[in-house]
């Protein structure tokens, strides 16, 4: 569903993947079978026929475009990443050791943004919800 979401509101900002990164992916699994019917068959077994799998492809790389639209400006000061290694320094280390800040900062930062980007997804997916109207069925 947050999926469907996401596309839909990928559309209606006149979001749409690239062609080139869509050929390029197709091309990439492509390359693993380089006989026709094994390829058929691979695909077959994934639920997929050609088509269908550029099309998977396509909303896949839709979907990332206004992702990485949505959450690209996010960004992790040093005094953040400061913060949060300071509020448990043993945390970055392993076994418990506290490397210095200096050697972790990177990492610390890497481990924040990621935070902060699931959480601005999350936010937008909880928003397409709240104003759809989703219906199951069982």
């Amino acid at each position: 569903i947050d999926r469907e979401l996401l596309l839909e509101e990928a559309i209606a900002r006149g979001i749409a993947a690239d062609t080139r990164q869509v050929e390029w992916a197709y091309d990439q699994a492509r390359r693993e079978y380089p006989d026709d019917q094994a390829w058929r068959d691979h695909l077959a077994e994934e639920g997929f026929d050609q088509d269908s799998f550029k099309a998977e492809l396509r909303i896949q790389h839709t979907v990332s475009t206004l992702l990485q639209r949505e959450v690209g400006g996010i960004s992790v000061s040093d005094e953040e990443a400061r913060s949060a290694y300071e509020a448990d320094p043993s945390a970055w280390g392993l076994e418990g050791a506290a490397p210095p800040f200096e050697e972790v900062k990177d990492h610390v930062r890497e481990v924040l943004l990621r935070r902060k980007r699931d959480e601005a997804t999350r936010t937008l997916v909880s928003r397409l919800r709240a104003r759809a109207r989703i219906e199951t069925y069982l």
